[in-house]
């Protein structure tokens, strides 16, 4: 039985005292790592490997609650 997926994507994570890009709008470091605890504590965060098995068929791949987290770009500074 295939279980649904949740799809987290982010865009820029990074420190906003530091960063070479204030204009940017992002998601400050801490508030990051509070999001992670929340999906950890409440979800089962998987692998690309994991979504690919699932994609292909393999019946019992993605375990309930899970989480898939994506970013794109991929900025040094993240």
């Amino acid at each position: 039985m295939s279980h649904p997926l949740i799809i987290v994507m982010y865009h820029y994570v990074r420190d906003a005292a530091h960063t070479r890009y204030p204009g940017i709008n992002g998601l400050s470091v801490n508030a990051f790592r509070g999001q992670l605890d929340y999906l950890q504590a409440h979800h089962t965060i998987v692998t690309t490997e994991t979504v690919l098995a699932a994609i292909d068929g393999e019946p019992d791949a993605l375990p309930q609650n899970s989480v898939w987290l994506t970013f794109d770009d991929g900025y040094r500074d993240h």
